[in-house]
């Protein structure tokens, strides 16, 4: 297999596994909607299916200060509390969820910073809850379109002494899908159409018929030797001794010339 042949087939390696590319897409979310309510216990809004639902709570300024909270032991050596939050739909599909708080006191003044978020129990609605890492405290995917609504459902003192989060919100992002790989796809199909030449080009040079004949090297003596050597040796005797020759050839051409210019002086 001739080189040509080799290079063909890793430019057409390589440009099928470039051009392939035009078509993967990269799933991502866009931001398409914000629905904030301040100083509320519910906030709602519609979702599509597909959307990532971001839910965001910002405890008020007095939530800390209470020792009313159900605590929990989710986090050794540290003050845990838990709220509760349900997500609903419009088909009366349900999740409800526990965020848990780690309550940090110093002094006189104390503060409530997420730790986890947890499925307490679900009808549907919202697939692979989790606490978030990037936007609001908890997302999840949405499995039914509808108008969807979010509100705490404990501690029940919060309700009882009018202390509602200072936001809560709901977040929708969109799924879209972007094809960031399209501009070197072109340079894939180029590099098809390439060895395509390549091993045309090959296979018209290859049908050529040859018009000189390669002398290959003989070895004589363990040397390597051009295939012209031995027909020299046999024939430069032959030719040494037609050297020798040459002189008496010539003398007696010479002397029957001679001969021949007496024949012709007595004929006259």
């Amino acid at each position: 297999m001739s080189w040509k042949v080799l290079l063909g087939i890793l430019f057409l390696f390589l440009g099928v596994v470039i051009a392939s590319l035009h078509n993967y897409a990269v799933e991502t979310y866009v931001l398409k909607e914000s629905y904030v309510r301040h100083s509320q216990f519910q906030v709602s809004g519609y979702f599509k299916k597909g959307d990532k639902l971001f839910f965001d709570i910002i405890p008020g300024d007095e939530w800390a200060l209470w020792s009313d909270w159900i605590m929990t032991d989710v986090v050794p050596d540290y003050v845990d509390v838990k709220i509760q939050v349900e997500i609903n739909n419009t088909f009366n599909e349900k999740t409800v969820i526990d965020v848990i708080y780690i309550l940090y006191a110093y002094g006189e003044e104390a503060s409530l910073v997420p730790f986890a978020a947890y499925i307490n129990s679900t009808t549907g609605g919202l697939k692979n809850v989790t606490k978030s890492d990037s936007v609001g405290m908890i997302e999840g995917i949405v499995e039914t379109e509808g108008d969807y609504s979010a509100c705490l459902l404990t501690p029940e003192f919060l309700y009882e002494q009018n202390l509602p989060p200072k936001t809560i919100s709901l977040i929708r992002y969109e799924k879209t899908l972007k094809y960031e790989y399209r501009q070197v796809a072109p340079f894939g199909f180029f590099l098809i159409i390439l060895s395509l030449f390549i091993f045309l080009y090959n296979f018209i040079v290859g049908k050529k018929p040859k018009l000189k004949r390669r002398i290959t090297s003989l070895s004589i003596g363990g040397k390597p030797q051009n295939a012209l050597f031995p027909f020299l040796r046999v024939q430069a005797p032959l030719f040494c001794i037609f050297l020798l020759k040459i002189p008496g050839i010539v003398y007696e051409t010479c002397n029957l010339r001679a001969d021949l210019l007496r024949l012709e002086f007595r004929l006259l």
